[in-house]
């Protein structure tokens, strides 16, 4: 949980950050992180891992993941 925000904060002040991506969303609290990162370190999220493998990676849509949440 904010263990994600504490680490994307790092690695803000390291370099500069354009997005992310969430991999290994295995629950809500994980994937409710996103908007933490994008509140208030004003980093959006790009990507989202929906499988193990490099391939499994595909775009993020907001709507959907909120769709999905509520679900």
């Amino acid at each position: 949980g904010q263990n994600g925000l504490s680490q994307a904060s790092v690695f803000k002040e390291a370099m500069e950050i354009s997005a992310c991506a969430i991999t290994k969303l295995d629950g809500t609290p994980k994937g409710g992180m996103i908007f933490s990162i994008a509140k208030d370190l004003n980093i959006p999220t790009k990507l989202i891992g929906l499988g193990e493998g490099i391939d499994d990676l595909a775009d993020f849509k907001k709507d959907d993941f909120i769709s999905a949440i509520f679900d």
